[in-house]
């Protein structure tokens, strides 16, 4: 744990990766399937088979990235610059294939390499967040600011890709797409490595212990709130993955509204920047626990007419985006926090990459 005082100015240099993290996110997860179906004529069953491989590759290859994370905990500040830096070579190699007869082969490779390195930054910087703070609520404000960031990252990547396309091919439109993700990643690298100087050094070497559980002994220690922790959030996430893919398809090809897509992905991003210090603020009175189950029956309550939409339903499905914008955001802040107080009760630092 960094000895040093939490202040805003050290919150947003923590934060700072945030930004490119998810700026590339939203690309990768909606418009890198989208891209493929329009661009190169790739079938959508052929994209959801690859995309579920790739998805079903990452459960394996999470837990070992988290185990070497620990392993060389140490490094973790040349992991991170590392991680970031093939984020951003494959991200624009997905969007630049080259004339060949096999894009499947091509959209595969990059999207695994994207999504590989998307994850080794994402484990590292919520595990430095994690052993940041011993207070229960700094931990949520630690997770909101960054997940805060994180959300303004989205934000312009909802923005500037539609913006491009008026005046500009898809592929003119990822390519500066790419070239401002290099930009922010420089600049936010820059922020977090003096962030490192005063706090993330010291939060590693506090953490080295000379042997890292495994993964089998680490699962198998778990304590009983823990799995049903686990549980929970297996859910909740797999909920929210699957209109995650499909909703640039479900407003094409269900609501015929192409031209409002930017409009939506606003609403459901601004709206959950706007929500994390309301959900920061309820969870402090109210307890984690109890916010993040209003959080999703509030989700639940938003989404569960959208099957029941058709042609023109802009009206509704724009409220179900604010409203399942709000609950997402509380979904992206709490667990964090929740899981980083069951490695602080458990004394399991040595192993938070893992649990990551």
């Amino acid at each position: 744990m960094s000895q040093q005082p939490i202040t805003r100015i050290s919150l947003l240099g923590y934060g700072a990766l945030a930004l490119p993290l998810a700026f590339a996110g939203l690309p990768l997860y909606i418009h890198a399937p989208h891209f493929y179906a329009n661009e190169y004529s790739v079938s959508l069953a052929t994209l959801g088979i690859i995309l579920l491989i790739l998805r079903a590759v990452d459960a394996v290859q999470d837990p070992l990235i988290g185990r070497l994370s620990d392993l060389f905990s140490t490094h973790r500040r040349s992991i991170i610059i590392v991680a970031a830096f093939c984020l951003v070579i494959s991200f624009s190699a997905l969007f630049m294939a080259p004339e060949t007869n096999t894009p499947m082969l091509w959209f595969a490779t990059f999207l695994f390499l994207a999504t590989t390195a998307f994850s080794i930054l994402s484990i590292n910087i919520n595990t430095l967040g994690a052993l940041w703070s011993n207070d229960t609520y700094n931990k949520t404000l630690i997770a909101g600011t960054r997940e805060g960031i994180g959300l303004l990252g989205l934000l312009l990547a909802v923005v500037l890709p539609p913006i491009l396309q008026k005046s500009m091919s898809a592929q003119a439109t990822f390519g500066i797409v790419s070239a401002v993700l290099f930009s922010i990643l420089v600049m936010t690298i820059i922020c977090f490595i003096a962030w490192w100087r005063y706090h993330g050094r010291a939060i590693s070497n506090a953490n080295v212990k000379t042997q890292t559980p495994s993964i089998l002994k680490t699962f198998s220690t778990l304590s009983t709130r823990q799995r049903r922790f686990y549980g929970i959030y297996f859910l909740s996430v797999f909920a929210s993955a699957m209109p995650a893919v499909l909703v640039l398809f479900f407003i094409d090809h269900v609501l015929i509204a192409t031209d409002y897509t930017g409009i939506f992905l606003l609403l459901y991003f601004l709206s959950g920047a706007a929500a994390i210090p309301i959900w920061s603020r309820l969870s402090k009175i109210h307890g984690k626990h109890i916010i993040w189950a209003v959080a999703n029956m509030l989700a639940v309550a938003s989404f569960m007419w959208a099957s029941l939409l058709g042609a023109s339903d802009v009206w509704t499905f724009a409220m179900i985006c604010t409203l399942s914008g709000i609950a997402f955001s509380a979904d992206l802040a709490l667990p964090p926090s929740i899981l980083a107080d069951h490695i602080q009760h458990n004394n399991s630092g040595q192993s938070a990459s893992l649990q990551f």
